[in-house]
């Protein structure tokens, strides 16, 4: 496999990452990562469970992590 061949796989598999990242389903993502923090949170502080998932869900939706990213890639 020659340098370019190489190089060429990268380039796609950096738009496949970035297109996963900023995609249509991004926000869902986003918030099921949430939860499973705020799962972990709520178990180890002993915080009722729908508390910390309403928090991690308004945490994401106030972010916007999705918007951040676009903004970030748009900059480089």
């Amino acid at each position: 496999m020659s340098t370019f061949e190489r190089i060429r796989w990268k380039k796609h598999f950096h738009d496949f990452f970035w297109s996963f990242l900023i995609g249509p389903f991004a926000t869902g993502l986003y918030v099921s990562a949430a939860m499973l923090l705020s799962a972990f949170i709520s178990a180890a502080f002993g915080l009722h469970p729908l508390y910390t998932a309403m928090a991690a869900t308004m945490v994401v939706l106030i972010v916007n992590p999705k918007r951040r990213l676009k903004n970030f890639k748009a900059g480089r």
